[in-house]
């Protein structure tokens, strides 16, 4: 992830697609979940994303309240104060 420390404007939104894994590994996946987390999207403070936040899988998603964004679909916020979200 490459933090950015000023104010970023993003039209047009995002999609983080499902993975397309063989029968295996997804078997392996399921039977080890620690190995294989979530993937984490953090919204910054003064980020301003003016499209659609698609998610296709689970993912945590870190959003400051200092951010603005648009509609999320597919994933539940967790909104968060100050300058990073909690590891």
């Amino acid at each position: 992830m490459a933090p950015c420390r000023s104010t970023r404007h993003v039209e047009g939104g995002i999609l983080v697609r499902k993975r397309e894994d063989s029968w295996f590994e997804a078997w392996i996946r399921d039977w080890f979940p620690e190995d294989n987390p979530r993937p984490r999207i953090v919204i910054g403070p003064g980020a301003v994303m003016t499209g659609r936040l698609q998610f296709q899988c689970e993912v945590k998603l870190y959003v400051s309240h200092r951010a603005s964004i648009g509609i999320v679909e597919g994933a539940t916020a967790i909104v968060f104060s100050g300058e990073q979200p909690p590891a």
